[in-house]
């Protein structure tokens, strides 16, 4: 961000610790390019399981990512792009207790105008199990999400296999998402759309879901 007088800001630094009632992501990368993530097992995250940051050409490729408890309860989010472009996943497994993937680009008004998440690619992989979504869009979509391709994938037990959720504080947009050869076990919705996510309508910044 920048200040009334054009200069750049120092980006919000994340403290965590005693006292911070934050938690830390398990795998966390800021403005990097060229990221290969190739057979590795991510389990036991605290917070978001692997999140890419405003970074480009990511691959993440027979990975898996697993709940450390099947009664645990928190964000622990499988992958979450955020505000990055050119991403690979493929061949990956994936048992969460919230959502498998979670495309994002910023929260709110901190996202605008903002670096959209773009050229997403999810291919030939498992969604054993997310109580919330295997494929989700937003909530944070401040920055806009793009372009993003679904295809051969197999989902156990989600409660959204694809699910895009935003609501009028947020802003951006969504569009130009394909999905294709995606087999559904078991889900309370297989396709939701939301546009007034935790109860937010009525407010001046809506984002637009096309194509």
């Amino acid at each position: 961000s920048v200040d009334d007088k054009g200069w750049r800001m120092a980006p919000f630094v994340s403290v965590f610790g005693k006292g911070s009632k934050l938690r830390p992501q398990l795998f966390h990368v800021y403005e990097c390019e060229n990221i290969l993530l190739h057979g590795v097992t991510f389990t036991g995250s605290p917070f978001w399981t692997l999140h890419p940051a405003f970074s480009k050409n990511i691959t993440v490729r027979n990975v898996t990512v697993k709940r450390s408890h099947p009664n645990r309860i928190g964000n622990d989010d499988g992958s979450d792009p955020d505000s990055s472009q050119d991403v690979l996943v493929e061949g990956c497994h994936f048992d969460t207790v919230d959502d498998n993937i979670a495309i994002k680009s910023g929260r709110d008004n901190d996202a605008w105008p903002g670096t959209p998440s773009q050229n997403i690619i999810v291919r030939n992989s498992t969604f054993a199990y997310a109580h919330w979504g295997g494929l989700v869009i937003g909530s944070e979509v401040g920055g806009g999400v793009r372009n993003v391709f679904l295809e051969n994938n197999w989902m156990g037990q989600v409660g959204r296999a694809l699910y895009v959720k935003s609501n009028t504080d947020r802003g951006g947009f969504v569009e130009n998402i394909h999905v294709r050869n995606v087999q559904v076990a078991k889900a309370d919705r297989c396709i939701m759309l939301e546009s007034t996510y935790n109860g937010v309508k009525d407010h001046p910044h809506p984002t637009p879901f096309r194509h």
